[in-house]
């Protein structure tokens, strides 16, 4: 004989609860960033924390914004990721995302650029080192590609610390570009428009190290240069030293360079 069993009361609460529980979850991981939060790798706490550079970003990467959002650094972070930062949805003149650096230090040893915006718009970074750890040529500190627009890079520095050679076909120390193996390949797509470059160091801090092959790198789409303004602006940097170039200007409209003070303080060899 089959025996039918009535469920109970505080099972079904039991078994609701759970289901509740689960939605806020998921509710809580996909909502819309909006307000203050950390980039803590000291620290991983929980509530507004985020213990790497890349957590935050894949973070509002996938969840968008739905207002303004401010963050600061409280710790030096090390890294052999790639920071990269892609569309945000929601961004906007006021939904804007303000990084503040508070004199802290990203190390980087990826092969490539340290931090990507990979179609990221109105993202505001201001504060910060940059460091390059790396020996390889095609070291790069901030890549912009794939039409990131409206971001500011105020008062950073950005410095290679241990490279010893260079090439005439290497990295930067900021790049517009498609390719970060290539920096001046051509592509009919805009890297990036109406971005401020402000008041950052770009230097080598090894001795006698012959820097990055470009100071600044602003490559931009072949197929609107002449019809569409790109409208980028850098003013008031410092680019202590290069092997090649000191800017690389091409396919671009509307662009402004102001008030850069461009020198060789460190280099042992040029081209």
């Amino acid at each position: 004989m089959k025996k039918h069993y009535k469920p109970t009361t505080n099972g079904m609460l039991t078994k609701l609860k759970m289901l509740l529980m689960l939605l806020c979850i998921y509710g809580s991981a996909h909502a819309q960033m909006s307000g203050n939060y950390t980039i803590n790798s000291a620290s991983a706490t929980s509530g507004t924390n985020f213990a790497s550079w890349s957590a935050f970003a894949s973070a509002i990467g996938t969840s968008g914004v739905s207002g303004a959002v401010r963050v600061s650094v409280l710790s030096n972070e090390t890294t052999a990721n790639v920071v990269t930062f892609n569309a945000i949805s929601g961004t906007s003149a006021t939904n804007t995302v303000t990084i503040t650096g508070n004199s802290n230090t990203l190390s980087s040893s990826s092969a490539n650029e340290a931090i990507l915006f990979n179609g990221a718009d109105y993202v505001s970074i201001s504060g910060l080192t940059i460091q390059k750890t790396g020996t390889g040529t095609a070291q790069t500190g901030v890549r912009f590609t794939n039409a990131s627009d409206y971001n500011t890079l105020n008062g950073l520095t950005i410095e290679f610390t241990t490279q010893t050679s260079s090439s005439t076909a290497g990295g930067a120390y900021i790049a517009f570009a498609s390719s970060p193996t290539s920096l001046t390949t051509t592509s009919s797509s805009q890297n990036g428009s109406y971005n401020t470059i402000r008041n950052c160091t770009m230097r080598t801090t090894n001795s006698g190290a012959p820097g990055p092959t470009f100071g600044i790198v602003d490559q931009q789409s072949t197929s609107f240069y002449t019809s569409t303004a790109n409208n980028n602006t850098f003013e008031g940097n410092a680019i202590r030293n290069f092997f090649f170039y000191a800017i690389y200007n091409r396919y671009t409209n509307g662009e402004q360079f102001i008030n850069n003070d461009i020198s060789r303080l460190a280099a042992s060899s040029s081209s």
